[in-house]
C-alpha cells in the first residue's frame, strides 16, 4: 500500500503545482491587459488609435504643443510617391504648427540620405519597431499632443481630398487652428484633449 500511497501523494502535489502555475499565467494575462487599457498604452500587434500614448527614442513631447510623425521606410513606393505633398506640408509649417519627425523602421540606417534624396528637411529622424508601435503600414501620419498621446492617424497613401484634410486637420490652412473629425476614410482620427 504504501507505494500506492506515494504515487497519489506526487499526483496530488503535480496537481497543486500545476493549478499554481495556471493561476499565475492567468494572472499575468489579465495584468497586462487591464494595465495597457487602463493606461492607454500600445502593444505590439495592436492596431495604434486614438488616445494611446506612445514614446519613440529621443523624442520628448512636451517639447511641442503638437508633433507630426511621418512613419516611412525607404523600401516603401508609395512613401516615395508621396514626396511632393510631404515638401507642401512642411512648407506650409512656416509658422511651427507642429514639430516634424520621421520614423523608420530599426533595420533602416539611411533614413538621413532618403529623406534628403526626396527633398524633405526634418531634423528630428528616429528608428522604432512598428509592430511595438501599432504602426503596420506606411506610409502614416500621426499626430500627436505635448503628452505622448495620438490626437490624429492617417494610414497608407493619401488622395488628393485626404492630404487636403490633414492641411485642414493640422491648421495650416487657416493660423491657430487643429481642427476635429468626427468621421470616415482618409480622415483622421481625433482625440480630445
Amino acid at each position: 500500500m504504501a507505494p500506492v500511497k506515494r504515487a497519489s501523494e506526487w499526483i496530488e502535489l503535480l496537481a497543486n503545482v500545476g493549478s499554481i502555475f495556471v493561476f499565475v499565467v492567468l494572472l499575468g494575462v489579465f495584468a497586462q491587459r487591464y494595465v495597457t487599457h487602463r493606461f492607454g498604452l500600445a502593444t505590439e500587434n495592436e492596431e495604434l488609435q486614438q488616445g494611446v500614448h506612445i514614446s519613440l527614442p529621443g523624442i520628448h513631447w512636451a517639447d511641442a504643443h503638437s508633433t507630426l510623425i511621418l512613419v516611412l521606410s525607404v523600401r516603401c513606393p508609395s512613401c516615395t510617391s508621396s514626396a511632393d505633398f510631404y515638401r507642401r506640408l512642411l512648407g506650409l509649417n512656416v509658422g511651427r504648427h507642429f514639430r516634424s519627425v520621421a520614423l523608420f523602421p530599426p533595420n533602416e540606417n539611411d533614413g538621413e540620405a532618403y529623406l534628403k534624396s526626396l527633398g524633405l528637411a526634418i531634423s528630428d529622424v528616429t528608428r522604432a519597431d512598428f509592430a511595438t508601435l501599432g504602426v503596420h503600414e506606411t506610409p502614416t501620419l500621426i499626430v500627436v499632443n505635448e503628452a505622448g498621446r495620438v490626437r490624429f492617424l492617417w494610414r497608407g497613401k493619401l488622395t488628393a481630398e485626404g492630404e487636403n484634410n490633414v492641411i485642414s486637420r493640422l491648421g495650416l490652412d487657416e493660423p491657430h487652428k487643429m481642427e476635429r473629425d468626427p468621421s470616415g476614410a482618409n480622415h483622421p482620427i481625433d482625440v480630445p484633449k
